[in-house]
């Protein structure tokens, strides 16, 4: 092959690799106009961190008993939790019991028996909702848990926090156990008086409603102070269950039923007394004795007592003439009465007392037995000083 043959052969070689090589590079896509340009993908949106739950305080079950003329508290088994040194106790709520010491003055301890609150009222009640009210030398006012005020020492009656709002009484004069005169209004938790001081009577809030007597008529507000029910009725009471007991008619024959929300009778009224509904039962008065009726209006359980409360955990204090008993929801007697006076059963256990009152035992006047029994009807701990 001549040189000329030799040039033209390695040119053709050449030419056919360039072309293998270009069949064998990637095409690469062309580019989009800018307008239809893919959308990147949306930003996942950032959620705030999950705060955990607090989860709700626990308190222990305490409850008060008496030992030598002094009180103390033990567990539901009997077992003493905090000795008995003091004159007189109120019970456990929300960690916190009103005692009262030697010069008969109150403070509150805790679970421990720690004094976290000196002794330095003339009286008090139960914690609800973080405060309580104290009787500051026949003015009442607000405290928290540390014992700090929320409210001036300026009202002449008070109630415990229900809903967020407590029952507070402006002016008015003392004579006895009672208050005459003044305005009830409502404070918030704030201590601030929410609700202006203008009803003659009011109860608490239960159920969003409370229950408030204007020009002699009671009905019923909701939390902005705007009435829901007019003041229609002579009396009433709270909400519970969706029912509230009312009385209506004349003054010689006024009789007790039940509304709802709405003020709309919903158990007519035949009852000469009537109280709000607990456990799904109702304490009812009819010539003279005491029964309970069901949210359906219907007699539960017959009315053969002379006295009655609302049912707790079960159990409802009757009495039999001067004499108090329990019995269960079926309106079977459990505890025979036979006791001077029984309270709320609490923690399982119903606390009883044979002789005395609470009031002179408060004053150190009497010798009162306390004791403990159980739904059996057994006791756990029999009354005795």
């Amino acid at each position: 092959m001549n040189r000329i043959g030799l040039l033209v052969f390695c040119g053709a070689v050449l030419v056919v690799f360039l072309r293998l090589q270009g069949r064998a590079q990637p095409k690469t896509p062309p580019k989009l106009p800018p307008a239809a340009q893919p959308a990147p993908p949306a930003a996942k949106p950032t959620l705030p961190p999950v705060k955990p739950k607090t989860p709700p305080k626990v308190y222990q079950k305490l409850l008060p008993f008496k030992y030598r003329r002094r009180w103390g508290f033990m567990d539901p088994s009997g077992r003493i939790v905090i000795n008995p040194r003091y004159y007189w106790v109120f019970q456990f709520s929300e960690g916190m019991a009103m005692v009262r010491g030697r010069d008969f003055k109150c403070g509150y301890i805790d679970e421990r028996g720690h004094l976290v609150i000196p002794y330095l009222y003339d009286g008090g009640s139960t914690f609800s909702q973080g405060r309580t009210f104290v009787n500051n030398e026949g003015q009442f006012g607000y405290i928290d848990r540390k014992g700090q005020p929320i409210t001036k020492f300026e009202f002449a009656e008070a109630r415990n926090f229900c809903e967020s709002f407590a029952c507070v009484r402006v002016g008015g004069e003392r004579v006895g156990v009672k208050v005459q005169g003044g305005k009830c209004g409502y404070v918030n938790l704030a201590g601030q008086l929410a609700i202006q001081a203008q009803f003659e009577e009011a109860g608490s809030f239960s159920e969003g409603l409370a229950a408030v007597k204007a020009g002699g008529k009671w009905g019923y507000i909701d939390p902005t102070g705007r009435y829901v029910i007019p003041a229609a009725f002579t009396n009433a009471g709270a909400f519970r269950a969706g029912l509230a007991p009312v009385q209506v008619g004349g003054v010689a024959e006024d009789k007790w039923g039940y509304i709802n929300a709405k003020g709309e009778t919903v158990i007519d009224p035949i009852y000469d007394e009537a109280r709000p509904f607990s456990e799904g039962l109702a304490c009812v008065k009819i010539a003279g004795k005491i029964g309970y009726v069901n949210v359906g209006g219907k007699l539960a359980i017959e009315p053969r007592f002379d006295f009655a409360r609302d049912f707790h955990e079960g159990m409802a204090v009757i009495g039999i003439k001067d004499k108090r008993g329990y019995i269960d929801t079926s309106g079977k007697i459990v505890v025979e009465a036979r006791f001077d006076d029984a309270r709320d059963f609490c923690h399982g256990l119903g606390m009883v007392r044979l002789g005395g009152t609470y009031f002179n035992d408060l004053m150190g006047r009497s010798n009162v037995r306390v004791g403990y029994v159980k739904k059996s009807g057994t006791y756990l701990r029999y009354p005795h000083d």
